[in-house]
This record gives structure tokens, C-alpha cells and sequence, in this order.
């Protein structure tokens, strides 16, 4: 039996909100547990003292008590101070998931604050009106400051027009984390949402915090570096972790909420261009890495590209599954028929996919889109 009760770290009075403290608590109480199970009573006792240190010099402002930590730091040998460290910085990011879900639960707080005109259109009142406002720090909150200033529709569509982000992706060694080591951390962040959940039963959350404990013990006894440096190639994939993981899914949503905006807002829409680019410089930047030739940059761009292409795919397949619509029961236009024919002439597909989805057009183009991706 775990017994988290008996570690709470005390994060009253840090101006923390009680949500987020009972998390650190949480996630701090855990990794105490473990760190003595895995580390042994000296490490725990360690992690406890210089933590409860630093705090009361760092309340009181004490130059004598941080340098009595300094001069107990300096006392461990390598190996503690390897292991102290690993769990000071495990914390660190357990506290950083944690955090990550506190914003996502203000921002889902504002939002129902801010009633039906923060949720898509005809969420609203039934005359079609609402006079919430919009939730702060939004996207719809600054296409309605926009028009309260005075800005048309078409001078708003330029601004966006105007807008030119490119956040980049880099292999910097102060982002050197494994991949196993984010999943990980997602993984935590995932169960701290469940826990989250008000309609959980006893068992359930029992269920996600012994979980959680798991995931938790997983994380501090993984390397959170690898033991060599990895090459170029391993640096591609690393970054294509995070395109998998938040890239791929977060323009298409920044781009739903300017257009929900701007239906909200002026009731029309634009077709805008993209403006939330991602760049990456690895495998192509040569600053400092010899290891970077043409062949390597070349391998990059095609390993780009088959990622891509590999997301499409997957999209194609959960729209397949959607789009299951009928000659039967719903007609289809003119301008799908045609494409149909168009396709058949190009390309060609085996019978029995032809067969399976002679009634349902929808999916036949799809298989279509998929041919010519492959």
C-alpha cells in the first residue's frame, strides 16, 4: 500500500492554485516514495533535507543557510550527487505536466465562464444571440477586440494574411530528452487528466493512481539522456516525435478557431493561408556538426516526406470509417460522379475494392486519395 499521505510536500502558500498544489502533492509524494525504494533511505533523506534547506533559505532570505546546502552538496560524493540530481530533475518535470494540465483546466474554466459564444456557432441562445464574452487570451477574444476597434472583416483576413509564425525544431542539447522519457511523461500528464475527472469511481481513480506510481517509478529509473550521443538520423526521428505527439494536430485547431471566430464575429469566412509554419533544422543545419553532409540532409528530406505521407494515410483511413454514407440512402453530386470516372480512368484499383465500395462513393474516392499517396 502506498502511502502518499504521510510525504505531502506543502505548497500552501506558494500562490499556487488548489487544483495544481494537490497535483505537486501528489506527483512530489510518489517520487519521494520511490526514490527511497529505489535509491535507498539515504537518498530520500538527502532529497528531504536539502529540499526543506533551500526552502527556508529562499523564505528567509538566509545567505547562511544556502551556504550550509552548498557546503552539504559539496560533501556527497559523485554517484549521490548523480542520483540527487536525476531526482530533483524528475520533479522538476512532474511538476511541468502538472502544471500543463492546470492550463487546460483554467482554460476550460474561462470557457464555460465565457457561456455559448466560446463554443462553436449555434452553441448560443435561440434567438441566435449571446452576450458572453469571449474567453480571455483567446483567439476569439482578439478577433472581437479587433472589431470592437473598428476593423472590417477583409481588413481583419489581412492581418491574419500578414501573420508569418515559424516556430523551429532543433536538436540543442539542452532538449536532449529520449523519446521514452517523453512518452513517458505523457503518459503521467494522460493520468493526471483522468484523475481530474469528477464522475471517476473509487475503484477507477485507485486504478490511475497506482498507474500513475508506475509511470512515475518508470520515469525516475530511466536515463533521461542516452548513453551516447546519437547521430544525425536519431536526431530526425527525435523530432518527429513531436510532430506526431502535438504538431500534426494543433495547426489544424488554431486554424478551426480563427474560423470559428470570424463565423462568430462578422459571420463570414476566408480561406487563409497557412500561417503557423513548422521549420526544422536538424539534419540540415550544418553549424557545428560535421556529421551533417548532403546525404544525410538528402535521407532527411525523404524521411520528411514519408512521415507526412504516413500521417495522411492514417487520416484517410479514420475518414474512411466516417464517411460511409449511401447511394442507397443519400445522393451524391455531379462533381463526385465525375471525379470518380476521372480516377478510374488513372488509376488502377484491385476489383474487390471497387466491389466493396460500389454504393459507397465516398469511401471509393478515398481509396482513390490513398493510391495516389502511396
Amino acid at each position: 500500500m502506498h502511502r502518499w499521505d504521510e510525504l505531502d510536500l506543502e505548497t500552501e502558500g506558494t500562490g499556487i492554485s488548489e487544483p495544481l498544489s494537490r497535483q505537486v502533492n501528489l506527483v512530489g509524494s510518489m517520487l519521494g516514495q520511490i526514490a527511497e525504494e529505489q535509491g535507498g533511505e539515504a537518498l530520500f533523506e538527502h532529497v528531504e533535507e536539502l529540499r526543506a534547506l533551500c526552502k527556508e533559505a529562499e523564505q528567509n532570505d538566509d545567505p547562511e543557510l544556502r551556504q550550509e546546502a552548498a557546503r552539504r552538496i559539496a560533501g556527497l560524493d559523485q554517484d549521490t550527487l548523480e542520483r540527487l540530481l536525476h531526482v530533483y530533475t524528475t520533479f522538476f518535470h512532474l511538476v511541468n505536466q502538472a502544471e500543463q494540465q492546470e492550463i487546460i483546466r483554467i482554460n476550460r474554466e474561462r470557457a464555460r465562464e465565457s457561456g455559448p459564444s466560446a463554443w462553436p456557432l449555434g452553441s448560443g441562445d435561440e434567438d441566435g444571440s449571446s452576450e458572453a464574452e469571449p474567453r480571455p487570451q483567446s483567439i476569439d477574444a482578439t478577433v472581437a477586440y479587433l472589431k470592437g476597434e473598428g476593423y472590417s472583416f477583409d481588413e481583419v483576413v489581412s492581418l491574419f494574411e500578414q501573420l508569418d509564425i515559424q516556430p523551429t525544431l532543433t536538436a540543442h542539447p539542452t532538449e536532449a530528452r529520449r523519446r521514452t522519457v517523453l512518452r513517458k511523461e505523457q503518459h503521467i500528464a494522460d493520468l493526471l487528466s483522468t484523475l481530474r475527472r469528477p464522475d471517476a469511481t473509487p475503484d477507477e481513480r485507485a486504478e490511475t493512481l497506482d498507474r500513475l506510481y508506475s509511470q512515475v517509478a518508470f520515469l525516475l529509473g530511466t536515463d533521461e539522456v542516452r548513453a551516447e550521443r546519437p547521430t544525425v538520423r536519431e536526431e530526425v526521428e527525435q523530432g518527429h516525435y513531436f510532430l506526431h505527439g502535438s504538431i500534426w494536430d494543433t495547426i489544424p485547431a488554431i486554424h478551426r478557431d480563427v474560423q470559428q471566430a470570424l463565423r462568430r464575429h462578422y459571420d463570414a469566412t476566408a480561406e487563409l493561408p497557412a500561417f503557423l509554419k513548422y521549420r526544422s533544422w536538424i539534419g540540415s543545419d550544418r553549424d557545428g556538426n560535421p556529421n551533417v553532409t548532403a546525404d544525410v540532409t538528402r535521407w532527411t528530406f525523404a524521411r520528411q516526406r514519408r512521415t507526412t505521407l504516413e500521417h495522411y494515410l492514417e487520416e484517410i483511413d479514420e475518414l474512411r470509417d466516417d464517411l460511409s454514407i449511401s447511394t442507397r440512402q443519400l445522393t451524391v453530386s455531379d462533381a463526385l460522379r465525375d471525379s470518380l470516372e476521372a480516377d478510374a480512368a488513372a488509376i488502377d484499383l484491385p476489383n474487390d475494392v471497387q466491389d466493396q465500395y460500389q454504393r459507397e462513393p465516398y469511401r471509393l474516392k478515398l481509396c482513390y486519395v490513398e493510391e495516389r499517396l502511396r
